[in-house]
C-alpha cells in the first residue's frame, strides 16, 4: 500500500487514515468483479480516504443509498458504461472527478490491469494509465 509520506509536501492531496471494520468494507463490496485487484479493498484496511481537488473517493464510509457507496456507485457507473457502449466486467470506478471522468481499474482483454483517471466521453485517459492504484496515486504527489 501506499506510504502516507508520499504526500507529506503536498496541502491538496493527502491519505485520511481510518482503518474501516471487515463487515463493512465486504458488505459494501459484494457485487465487484472478481477482476478489481485486492489492492483496492485493501486501501480501506489502512485509510479512509484520498483527498484531492474534484475527486470524490468511491468508499464503504457512505450510507448506501448515496451515489458514493461501492455498490450504489458501480450500479450508476453500470448505466455510464452502456451509455458508450462498453462492458462493465471491465471496468470499474475508484473515484468520480466531474461528468463522464473517473479514476478507474480497467482489465484489458488479456487480463491485465491498468489503473488510471479516464475520461469517457473522449474515451482516452487524461493521466496514465499505471499499473496500480498505488502508481496512480503516486503520480499526484509533488515533489519537495
Amino acid at each position: 500500500m501506499i506510504d502516507p509520506d508520499t504526500f507529506k509536501n503536498d496541502r491538496d492531496y493527502r491519505l485520511i487514515s481510518y482503518a474501516e471494520r471487515e463487515r463493512y468494507i465486504t458488505a459494501a463490496t459484494t457485487s465487484l468483479p472478481e477482476s478489481v485487484p485486492n489492492e483496492y479493498r485493501e486501501f480501506f484496511t489502512q485509510y479512509g480516504d484520498f483527498r484531492a481537488p474534484g475527486f470524490v473517493l468511491v468508499s464503504p464510509h457512505y450510507d448506501p443509498r448515496e451515489m458514493y457507496y461501492i455498490d450504489t456507485g458501480y450500479g450508476a457507473f453500470g448505466d455510464l458504461c452502456q451509455g458508450f457502449g462498453l462492458d462493465l466486467q471491465y471496468w470499474f470506478p475508484v473515484e468520480h472527478y466531474d461528468g463522464f471522468s473517473y479514476a478507474v481499474h480497467h482489465r484489458l482483454p488479456d487480463g491485465t490491469i491498468e489503473f488510471g483517471s479516464y475520461d469517457f466521453s473522449n474515451q482516452a485517459y487524461y493521466r496514465g494509465p499505471f499499473s496500480s492504484m498505488k502508481e496512480w496515486m503516486a503520480s499526484h504527489a509533488r515533489s519537495s
